[in-house]
């Protein structure tokens, strides 16, 4: 009997099928490699950059799912998509810095430099994206063609094929980044934003910023306690000292982007406020994205719902004024006269601004006392020799403030800057220093006292009374820690400026402005 061997059967039609289908993907998946391989090369080899005659901006494409910022006091990074773009993106200087060339100038705008670095970056970024987009093509044609190849696929029907499938592969890669990168720069991708260095602390500083606000919003109930206490204080006084009070005003100063508005809220509201003076240094360094990058700050002024008259402070620049005219109840106060519940109130911007390089009163006090007392001093020149009463003179610095009062014979001088409250009762004045209503800001929540201990910054505003004949009655007082100290030793003080012995208009006065009623 004959032995036959064994013939192997024939691949099954299933088989066949499964085989078909292995090659197909494994084609997808090498061209789909060779696409994002070839865009990520030319997007990272070579750096896109954007330049003018300051600085140079640079971006290239990294293999990390994250964004990287080196800087100069660190490297901020924050994770995109597992499928979103990484990259790096660096910012240099080519020259000596717009700031430090227009030291001298009172009129320096950071907001378009940093406008302008946004758009370069932009610029330099969209260099990238059009790179990473030929490289995919690229890529993606490469490995169509060398799998169609590899394959033994040589007809020109299939060349064709290969080189629709490259295309539609580099436009698949390039619509995952895409996709990838909208789902990433949205405006929360910050909150998850990572430092290393001394950027690491700047992060840390704004996150205590955010608990500090709610802590400030809790802080308003509290406050509204020193106001009624004072009120009741004032109901027990002896009535017949007691003058009417025909406009109220609310004094405030040295803000420095505090979160305090709830806190005025409280007190115009129980205090019935006409309207609020703030002697300036609302923000701390002096730009318009201070207020614009902190909705809850522009909301907070305008939900006070009464007059906010503002005098610009050595913290605050022009794009900071800009941005406050677009607030509706704020009353800038340049130089003009301005009439508010009968009151006459003339104000003088501060010449100097906090980042411009100029002297300080550490360096030279003289110097800067006589840049405000000339400021000061030129307004009320233009005001002539007649410039009739003035009720409130305001400007940040003190020393501005006397100047501008003593100039204009006003009755009421007010300032700010010293962070200290002060108040000075003369016989035909009264110069008041608020002090700091934010407590010194987020950077000097403690400082060192005289004995060499830290203590808390103290915050503090004033209410000043006027009468009928729109003549300061009262003055209150309040002072009291900040919202991250201990919440006892506040101090209320009451000031009686005028009683009913002296409640007629002297006859001079009388004479001078008959037609004059306040509130």
């Amino acid at each position: 009997m004959s032995e036959i061997g064994e013939v192997a059967s024939p691949p099954t039609r299933r088989m066949r099928r499964v085989t078909s289908v292995a090659r197909v993907v494994a084609g997808v998946l090498v061209v789909l490699g060779s696409a994002f391989g070839g865009g990520l090369g030319l997007g990272s080899t070579w750096e896109s950059t954007q330049e003018n005659d300051d600085y140079r901006v640079s971006t290239e494409l990294i293999t990390r799912s994250q964004v990287e910022i080196p800087t100069n006091i660190g490297t901020a990074t924050f994770d995109t998509h597992a499928w979103g773009p990484g990259g790096r993106v660096s910012v240099s200087a080519l020259a000596l810095p717009p700031v430090s060339r227009q030291a001298d100038s009172p009129h320096i705008d950071l907001d378009a430099q940093l406008d302008e670095i946004t758009d370069m970056t932009v610029g330099a970024a969209q260099k990238s994206v059009v790179k990473f987009a030929i490289g995919s093509v690229a890529g993606g044609l490469v490995g169509a063609w060398a799998w169609s190849g590899i394959s033994g696929w040589r007809s020109r029907r299939v060349w064709l094929k290969s080189t629709a499938v490259g295309l539609v592969a580099a436009l698949g890669v390039s619509g995952l980044w895409g996709i990838g990168a909208w789902l990433t720069f949205d405006e929360e991708y910050g909150k998850h934003l990572r430092a290393d260095g001394l950027l690491a602390m700047g992060l840390s500083s704004e996150r205590l910023l955010a608990q500090l606000n709610a802590r400030d919003q809790r802080y308003a109930g509290y406050v509204q306690s020193l106001t009624t206490y004072l009120s009741r204080l004032k109901e027990s006084a002896d009535p017949e000292s007691h003058v009417p009070t025909a406009a109220r005003v609310l004094l405030v100063s040295d803000i420095h982007s505090r979160n305090i508005y709830s806190q005025l809220q409280r007190v115009i509201t129980s205090q019935d406020i006409d309207f609020v003076v703030d002697a300036g240094d609302l923000v701390d360094w002096g730009t318009g994205y201070e207020l614009s990058a902190r909705p809850d700050l522009r909301q907070g002024i305008a939900s006070l719902d009464v007059p906010y008259v503002f005098v610009k402070g050595n913290h605050d620049g022009p794009s900071t004024v800009d941005a406050l005219r677009e607030i509706p109840t704020v009353v800038i106060l340049e130089g003009q006269m301005e009439e508010i519940a009968g009151l006459r109130l003339v104000g003088v911007s501060d010449p100097r601004i906090y980042q411009d390089g100029g002297p300080t009163e550490v360096e030279e006090p003289t110097v800067v006392e006589e840049m405000e007392q000339e400021a000061a001093a030129e307004v009320a020149e233009a005001f002539g020799d007649d410039p009739g009463p003035v009720d409130l003179a305001v400007m940040h610095h003190p020393a501005g403030a006397r100047q501008l009062g003593e100039d204009l014979s006003a009755r009421v001088w007010v300032s700010g800057h010293t962070h200290v409250p002060a108040l000075d009762v003369g016989e035909d004045y009264l110069d008041i220093t608020v002090g700091t209503t934010g407590a010194a800001g987020i950077r000097a929540f403690y400082r060192q006292n005289e004995e060499g201990g830290v203590v808390a910054t103290q915050q503090s505003f004033d209410i000043l009374d006027f009468d009928a004949f729109c003549r300061p009655i009262s003055l209150s007082r309040f002072t009291f820690p900040n919202s991250l100290a201990d919440v006892g030793n506040a101090r209320v003080s009451y000031e009686t400026l005028r009683s009913d012995a002296d409640d007629e208009p002297a006859e001079e006065d009388a004479e001078a402005s008959p037609e004059r009623s306040c509130g």
